[in-house]
């Protein structure tokens, strides 16, 4: 499988940190706030296998990049108790940062944050990095835009470093009409805590700024990017969303 190599134009980027996406997060906080309480979208596994990863196959001291970092809650709980010796967050929002920095005061290690949009990933990270973390956020790139992004990626790393990323998956042979269908179907069923109002805004923010891959394409972007290994981890019990780890 190969890709164009292409960077993120100006445009592109911009439309998973100032755009659409970003709107949403900002305008329906209290919603999301309900789905991380609720682990509608498995952040708690998520978030645990990550953990178990840093510690299990990660060398000691390591250094944490966490990218669209939010306000670093499940980040700083999995690093908790582990020998991270900087962690380096980005995000284009300034209370998510606020946010962020108090949260990680239970780090006791070096903390850098920093407010910007994944298009100045060159110009506001410092590598080398021993694990680089981004979290349903990549998916608002599309296929060609992804390629270029995890090529830099792989470029920040440290030798034998790890790129994680926990992102939608579409189900080989899906659409992205059929998988909206599977999406709006599993929220309407089982994501109850929403309100109507809720849900309708959600499911327009899937429809109009997700672009989810098959987990072929996704193994397949990680190897085009130079990984040595690009293995799909961990699903959350719906399907929707999965951990793949790319080994420089």
């Amino acid at each position: 499988m190969t890709y164009e190599r292409a960077y993120m134009s100006d445009n592109i980027a911009s439309e998973i940190s100032s755009g659409s996406s970003s709107e949403y997060f900002s305008t329906s906080w209290a919603a999301y706030k309900k789905i991380l309480e609720n682990n509608y979208m498995g952040h708690a596994e998520a978030y645990e296998v990550l953990r178990q990863i840093i510690s299990n196959e990660v060398r000691k001291p390591f250094r944490f990049l966490d990218l669209a970092c939010g306000d670093a809650c499940y980040s700083s709980r999995a690093l908790r108790d582990t020998d991270v010796a900087l962690y380096a967050g980005i995000d284009l929002s300034e209370a998510a940062l606020q946010a962020a920095a108090q949260e990680l005061t239970r780090l006791g290690c070096g903390k850098e944050l920093k407010k910007g949009d994944l298009n100045e990933f060159d110009s506001l990270v410092e590598p080398p990095f021993d694990v680089v973390w981004i979290g349903l956020s990549l998916h608002h790139l599309d296929t060609v835009a992804k390629a270029g992004f995890m090529k830099r990626v792989h470029d920040a790393l440290s030798e034998d470093g790890v790129f994680l990323i926990y992102e939608p998956v579409y189900i080989e042979g899906e659409n992205k009409e059929a998988y909206f269908d599977r999406i709006k179907g599993i929220i309407e069923n089982t994501w109850t805590g929403l309100s109507q109002e809720e849900a309708e805004t959600l499911l327009e923010h899937v429809k109009t700024t997700e672009i989810p891959e098959t987990m072929s394409t996704w193994t397949g972007l990680g190897n085009d990017a130079g990984f040595k290994t690009a293995e799909k981890i961990f699903s959350e019990p719906t399907g929707l969303y999965s951990i793949f780890m790319f080994r420089k």
